[in-house]
């Protein structure tokens, strides 16, 4: 992004978002050729996922059970609309979040003398995103999914209920022809928002920043980086419920590994989600912190060489030591001004403790349902040791 800025910030955040994804076929063809929104695009595909998973059993009288059930309607609710919004909504971040920094004027000097500029910074990031191999690896995971379920085969999966192999194969290939562009988009969205999240880590390793204490979002401009982590951490927390659904109901059936689907979930939860708070909220923190300290050790620097400064000869003793003293306490008060309004995180912190809570619930109900069947069996055992 070599060519002059554009002045018009929002049409600079479309023009970013359609250059983030312009080597994306799919994403050009929904968002660009056939201009299907997002909740368009959720409410079509999981309506396809449950018509067919749910839909083909019944009609041949033979439903799935409670388990399987619960497992196609979780994942038609909350499985598919998260996977399709992370997909979706990367581009829009990363422009959001990169377009903000610059309309805000919150990009300050290069830390390194030499260093490329901002907008070389931008395309740097457009080409990375972009990179093929990313395409690449999502294909190849697509692949791999059409090899498993052509010649796998799923625990009470909707193809079993015929008898004809050419009837079976039918079925799994309408599944595939459904999960494709949703494994393909998972897969992609989370290589993308890798990416994204570690430009911003390069963002904030390769300049310093500007904060403005009075901007009306309450974090020195930074707000934008608090409402990203906020709805991310809420997605990513969603595909680890989604994750811990999944692991509950196939433990009793020992058939956890057979779902592929739960293992893209888990990554988005436990491999994005740190990713999330260390680059959305501890990098910007330290940044900001870095840049309040720069401002109070000026001060402090102007209050030591004044405190140690000389009287001049020729000047009234009490009159120089009244200045002096005036001028000490205007740099203190400007000191303690500072210190106490200068933002040094993106978000509230009764925010950010409500958010990490969240966060950790999926992992701690996957944990407890691990460890129940571990525990039953251990005081089974030991009750029946113990009876007479």
């Amino acid at each position: 992004m070599n060519e002059k800025p554009i002045d018009n910030p929002r049409t600079s955040q479309q023009v970013l978002t359609q250059q983030l994804y312009k080597k994306d076929p799919l994403l050009v063809l929904l968002r660009d050729k056939l201009h299907i929104n997002l909740g368009a695009g959720i409410l079509i595909v999981a309506l396809l996922f449950f018509v067919s998973a749910a839909g083909i059993p019944a009609f041949f009288n033979k439903p799935l059970v409670e388990q399987e059930l619960l497992r196609v309607f979780v994942q038609a609710t909350f499985g598919i609309p998260v996977t399709i919004a992370l997909y979706w909504l990367v581009p829009d971040y990363l422009a959001w979040l990169f377009a903000t920094l610059e309309t805000k004027d919150l990009v300050g000097e290069s830390r390194q003398p030499g260093e490329k500029s901002y907008n070389h910074f931008l395309a740097d990031l457009i080409a990375a995103v972009n990179d093929w191999r990313w395409i690449a690896v999502a294909l190849a995971w697509v692949a791999y999914y059409w090899v498993f379920r052509l010649f796998g085969q799923l625990p009470r999966e909707p193809a079993l209920i015929f008898e004809e192999e050419w009837a079976r194969f039918l079925v799994r290939l309408l599944f595939l022809l459904i999960y494709t562009p949703i494994f393909y988009g998972a897969v992609l969205g989370i290589i993308k928002l890798s990416v994204g999240l570690i430009f911003t880590w390069r963002f904030f390793d390769r300049f310093k920043i500007k904060v403005n204490p009075l901007d009306p979002d309450g974090a020195g401009g930074y707000g934008i980086l608090g409402q990203m982590l906020v709805s991310s951490v809420l997605i990513s927390t969603g595909s680890g419920g989604i994750a811990a659904v999944v692991i509950i109901l196939s433990l009793p059936m020992g058939n956890l590994t057979k779902y592929p689907e739960a293992l893209i979930f888990c990554a988005i939860y436990l491999f994005v989600t740190p990713m999330l708070f260390i680059s959305w909220l501890w990098l910007p923190h330290r940044a900001m912190v870095e840049a309040r300290d720069e401002i109070l050790s000026r001060l402090a620097g102007e209050f030591r060489q004044t405190m140690h400064g000389s009287f001049p000869s020729q000047t009234n003793t009490t009159e120089a030591i009244r200045a002096k003293t005036d001028r000490l306490e205007e740099i203190k008060r400007q000191y303690k001004l500072i210190s106490e309004t200068f933002p040094i995180w993106p978000l509230r912190i009764d925010a950010l403790r409500t958010i990490v809570g969240t966060s950790l619930l999926p992992l701690i109900s996957s944990l407890i349902s691990g460890l129940i069947p571990t525990i039953q069996a251990t005081v089974l055992n030991f009750l029946g040791r113990n009876q007479p």
